[in-house]
C-alpha cells in the first residue's frame, strides 16, 4: 500500500509539473512564432446560459408620440419612437436644425444608458391623433395619400431627416413610416381605386430613392416584402407570427435579405387568431408551446428585434423562462469557441492572438463595428489596446431552422479571426490579462459582448494572462461577473479618432476545426501557400516518411502514397505524377516546406482560402 500510495503521489507531481510547464508557455508550440514572442496558450471558453442585452437586438419596446421617455426594461436597449411628423417639420421652411434639436432633447442622455432609438416618423395615428404639414391637402382618408403635393414634401423633409440622422449614434435604424395609418404603408380596412391598400408604386419609388439618397450609414425597413422590390431594405413585420398575417413572413423568407438588411417585427395582439399567442405578452412567454410557436418564425425570418410582446410582466417564473429563451435567440449571439494567445511577449516584440466565434442567434450584426483585444493591468485599466482586421457582419447564423430538432440543419460556421500586434517598448514588464471586446466606434468603447462566462463588468472578456518581459505569473482571471446585471455599458455623442493600435492578419491553417500548430511560419509564395510537412501531413492523418539523402518525404495512409522532393516540380501520388508550381523546399533553417492545396486535395480533403483574413481551412473526409 505504501509503495502504491509513493507512486500514485509521484504521476501527480509529474502530471502538475506538466500543467505548470505547459501553462508557462514552454510546452506548447505556435502555429506562427513573431519575433519576439514566446509561449503561446489555447483556452477553451464556454456559452454562458445568461440572457442578456445587446445593442440593436432583441425585445423591442415602443415609446409612444405622447410619451416622454424609454421605460426600463428587462433585456431592452433598442426602442421604436413613434414621432409626430409635426414635431420635426410644419412648415417646409422649417430647417434640419429644428429636427436635431428636437433629437437632442427627447434622447437627451439615452447613450449613458446604451440606449439606440428606432424611429418612426408617423402623419396619422388612429387612436393618438393626425400631424399633417402645414400645405398638404388631406381630410379625405383615401384621397390624401395620392397627392403629389405629399409626395414632393416627403421626399424633401427625408432629405433632411438624413442629414440629422445618418450620421447620429443614437439612432440604430430607421422605419420608413411616413405613409398610411400608423406610418405602416396602408390605408386598410380602406382601399384605393385599384383595390389595394398598400402603398402605390409611384410613392414607393418617390420614398424608396429618397431614402436611398438620404441614409448611407443607417439601415432602413419598411413594412411589406412585396413593395420596395428594387430596394435594399429590411422588414418590419407588425403582425409578426400572427397565423392571419403569414403571408408577411412568408414573403419575408422569400425575399431572403437578412444577411445585409435588418428584420425586425412586432407581435400583434388585438386582432386575429391568437390562438397560438395566448392574446397577451405573458400570454406568449408563459406557455412554452406559444414561445416556440414565436421562436420558430424569428429563427426563419431571421429576426433581430421584436415589440409588443416586450411588454411581458415581470417577477413571473414562467413568464420570465419565456422571455429568456426568446431574448437568447433574437438577433445575433456570439460565442468565443477558442482564444490561443502569445504567453509572452518581448517589449517591442509581437504578440499573436486567434480566436474562433460562433454566432448562436437568429441574424448578423448589421454594423462594422471594431473588435479590440487589450491587456488590462491588475486594477482593471487598459495599459495596451489593438484593433483586429474583421468585419463581424460576416459571423452570420445557421440556415434552414428545424422546429422539430429545435436547430438550424445548415449549423453556423465557426468564423476564425487572427491578429498581429507589435507590444511597444513603453509598456512596462509585467503579467497582463489579454481581453477582447467589440466596441461601439462612437466612443470606443465596449459594447457587443460575448455570450461566454468570462466577463468583466464594462464589456470585456477576459482570456488568459500575458508576461511582457517576462513569462506571465499565474492563469487566475479571478472572479466573473453577470452579463445581464451589469449596467454601466454606454456610448458617446462627440467624434474621435481610435487611439489604439491596428494588427496585422496572418496565415492561419485549420484542419477539421482545429488551428494547426507549425514548427515555422507558414509561407505566401507566387500565391501559393506553403507549410512545414510534418504537421500537414499528420493532421491529415497520414504517416511521414523523411529521407534527409534525397531531401524527399513519403507520406502514407491505407492505399494512398504521396511522395515529394525538394526543389523538385514534379511529386507522385500513386506513382501517379504530377507538376508543381512553386517547387518543395528547404529553408536554411532546415525546414522542409510543401505546398498546402496540392497535399490537401490530394489526400481527398476540401481547401477553402478565406483571402480577406489569411485562413485555410480544410475539411478531411474522414
Amino acid at each position: 500500500m505504501k509503495k502504491r500510495s509513493f507512486l500514485r503521489l509521484l504521476l501527480c507531481t509529474a502530471a502538475l509539473l506538466t500543467l505548470i510547464w505547459i501553462w508557462s508557455g514552454r510546452g506548447t508550440s505556435f502555429y506562427e512564432h513573431a519575433d519576439g514572442a514566446v509561449g503561446p496558450i489555447t483556452v477553451n471558453l464556454t456559452e454562458t446560459s445568461e440572457a442578456f442585452k445587446n445593442p440593436i437586438m432583441g425585445f423591442r419596446p415602443s415609446r409612444g408620440v405622447n410619451e416622454t421617455s424609454f421605460r426600463n426594461r428587462e433585456y431592452a436597449d433598442i426602442y421604436k419612437h413613434y414621432i409626430k411628423y409635426t414635431d420635426l417639420e410644419y412648415d417646409a421652411t422649417d430647417s434640419v436644425q429644428k429636427i436635431i434639436d428636437w433629437s437632442n432633447k427627447a434622447w437627451a442622455g439615452i447613450e449613458k444608458r446604451n440606449i439606440k432609438v428606432v424611429p418612426r416618423v408617423v402623419i396619422v395615428y388612429p387612436g393618438a391623433g393626425e400631424y399633417w404639414p402645414k400645405g398638404v391637402p388631406h381630410g379625405d382618408a383615401v384621397n390624401q395619400w395620392l397627392s403629389d403635393e405629399l409626395k414632393s414634401r416627403l421626399v424633401a423633409f427625408i432629405a433632411k431627416l438624413g442629414q440629422a440622422w445618418d450620421d447620429d449614434p443614437r439612432v440604430a435604424f430607421v422605419e420608413m413610416g411616413l405613409y398610411g395609418n400608423w406610418g405602416e404603408h396602408h390605408v386598410y380596412p380602406l382601399r384605393f381605386k385599384d383595390r389595394s391598400n398598400q402603398i402605390p408604386l409611384s410613392f414607393q419609388i418617390a420614398l424608396g430613392d429618397a431614402y436611398e439618397a438620404a441614409f448611407h450609414n443607417k439601415k432602413v425597413l419598411v413594412r411589406y416584402p412585396g413593395t420596395f422590390k428594387d430596394y435594399d431594405f429590411g422588414i418590419q413585420w407588425d403582425s409578426f407570427a400572427l397565423p392571419d398575417d403569414a403571408s408577411g413572413g412568408n414573403g419575408e423568407i422569400r425575399r431572403d435579405t437578412w444577411r445585409t438588411q435588418i428584420n425586425s417585427g412586432e407581435v400583434a395582439y388585438n386582432w386575429g387568431d391568437q390562438t397560438k399567442l395566448g392574446g397577451s405578452p405573458d400570454g406568449t412567454l408563459s406557455n412554452m408551446a406559444n414561445t416556440n410557436y414565436v421562436i420558430d418564425w424569428i429563427m426563419n425570418t431571421h429576426t433581430s428585434s421584436l415589440g409588443w410582446i416586450s411588454d411581458y410582466s415581470t417577477r413571473n417564473s414562467a413568464v420570465d423562462a419565456g422571455a429568456k429563451a426568446m431574448q437568447k435567440v433574437l438577433g445575433y449571439r456570439y460565442v468565443l469557441n477558442e482564444v490561443t494567445f502569445t504567453g509572452n511577449v518581448t517589449p517591442g516584440g509581437t504578440m499573436n492572438v486567434l480566436f474562433q466565434v460562433t454566432n448562436k442567434g437568429s441574424s448578423p450584426f448589421y454594423y462594422n463595428w471594431p473588435v479590440e483585444a487589450s491587456l488590462l493591468k491588475s486594477d482593471g485599466s487598459v495599459a495596451w489596446k489593438g484593433l483586429f482586421q474583421a468585419d463581424i457582419r460576416n459571423w452570420l447564423p445557421g440556415t434552414d431552422w428545424n422546429s422539430t430538432t429545435r436547430a438550424y440543419n445548415e449549423a453556423p460556421v465557426t468564423n476564425t479571426v487572427n491578429g498581429m500586434f507589435t507590444i511597444p517598448k513603453s509598456v512596462p514588464s509585467g503579467t497582463y490579462t489579454l481581453a477582447l471586446s467589440i466596441l461601439d466606434p462612437a466612443g470606443w468603447n465596449p459594447s457587443v459582448r460575448f455570450a461566454n462566462t468570462n466577463y468583466y463588468i464594462g464589456g470585456r472578456t477576459p482570456i488568459g494572462k500575458v508576461g511582457v518581459g517576462r513569462n506571465p505569473t499565474d492563469q487566475n482571471l479571478g472572479s466573473f461577473a453577470s452579463l445581464k446585471s451589469d449596467t454601466t455599458l454606454g456610448y458617446s455623442l462627440g467624434s474621435s479618432a481610435y487611439t489604439g493600435a491596428v494588427g496585422s492578419r496572418f496565415s492561419t491553417i485549420i484542419v477539421n476545426d482545429r488551428a494547426l500548430s507549425f514548427e515555422a511560419k507558414p509561407k505566401i509564395i507566387k500565391g501559393v501557400t506553403m507549410v512545414p510537412f510534418r504537421q500537414i501531413f499528420e493532421a491529415l492523418g497520414m504517416m511521414v516518411e523523411w529521407n534527409n539523402a534525397t531531401k524527399s518525404v513519403l507520406a502514407s495512409k491505407g492505399n494512398l502514397t504521396i511522395k515529394m522532393t525538394a526543389d523538385s516540380n514534379k511529386a507522385s501520388v500513386n506513382n501517379k505524377e504530377f507538376q508543381l508550381t512553386p517547387a518543395p523546399f528547404v529553408t536554411p533553417e532546415s525546414m522542409f516546406y510543401v505546398n498546402l492545396r496540392f497535399v490537401s486535395e490530394a489526400a481527398g480533403a476540401k481547401v477553402n482560402w478565406d483571402n480577406d483574413n489569411k485562413v485555410a481551412t480544410i475539411e478531411t473526409a474522414d
